[in-house]
């Protein structure tokens, strides 16, 4: 399915295109391709509608705390929308992955002493825009403590939806999202052409809109555990370096 296909479906939902066969006109297409695109760009700010969360790993530079994430970046891919967990890969023999922390702006601008170097045991990302070639965006990740040497960084981010640029971009999303994205374009065109909304198209919209939500927020919902520096039904000692128990 097609751009266009998706803006005459949700134009024949309202009713405005009544009989077989007729399609948008050219500047319909072309208002439809906007809204459709600023509806995509607008379900990213919520997990319910993220059905993605893409891992990266990155390397680390010796004493270099600031890295550019972003296409062309210091760590080369897109800009993350959310990063929701890091782990430090050591350079052991077998691999050990040490989880770190994710910190938000007050917590880093909280840390008082930031010029020790060793393996970092955090990461701050201010989710900035800054341009790398005048039309790329690049957030800045900070690491702390600086790193020693060259390691390895396994991050999970959101992985954003993406709007479509012309009218012939295929929509490819997963099960349950095609109702989602023609009902919602159907609401906001409504109002363009001055239509009412049938209440069969926001009873369609509501229900896919729910679906997706319930999907999305059972990956991303925390699991409830206990931590294993507390938990005295194993034997022998908990290995703060390590995180296993020896």
């Amino acid at each position: 399915m097609l751009a266009s296909d998706c803006i005459n479906m949700a134009l024949q939902s309202l009713g405005y295109l009544q009989r077989a066969g007729v399609v948008a006109n050219p500047s319909e297409l072309a208002r439809g391709l906007q809204v459709f695109a600023n509806m995509v760009d607008t379900s990213n700010t919520s997990r319910a509608n993220i059905f993605c969360e893409v891992e990266n790993q990155f390397p680390t530079v010796n004493q270099q705390q600031t890295y550019s994430w972003g296409t062309g970046g210091t760590w080369n891919a897109p800009r993350p929308l959310r990063v929701t967990q890091a782990n430090l890969i050591l350079p052991t023999s077998p691999v050990i992955r040490r989880p770190m922390a994710i910190w938000d702006r007050s917590q880093w601008a909280g840390i008082v002493l930031q010029g020790i170097y060793t393996w970092p045991d955090g990461m701050y990302c201010d989710y900035a825009e800054t341009s790398l070639d005048g039309k790329t965006p690049a957030a800045n990740v900070y690491l702390e403590p600086i790193p020693d040497g060259v390691y390895q960084v396994e991050t999970y981010s959101w992985q954003a939806n993406v709007a479509p640029a012309t009218l012939a971009t295929p929509i490819a999303f997963p099960p349950g999202y095609q109702e989602f994205w023609i009902g919602g374009l159907a609401i906001r065109l409504a109002s363009m052409h001055r239509l009412p909304v049938p209440q069969s198209v926001l009873d369609t919209y509501r229900e896919a809109r729910q679906g997706i939500a319930r999907i999305n927020a059972a990956q991303a919902c925390p699991r409830l555990a206990t931590d294993a520096a507390l938990d005295t039904s194993g034997n022998g000692l908990y290995n703060w370096l390590t995180g296993l128990r020896d």
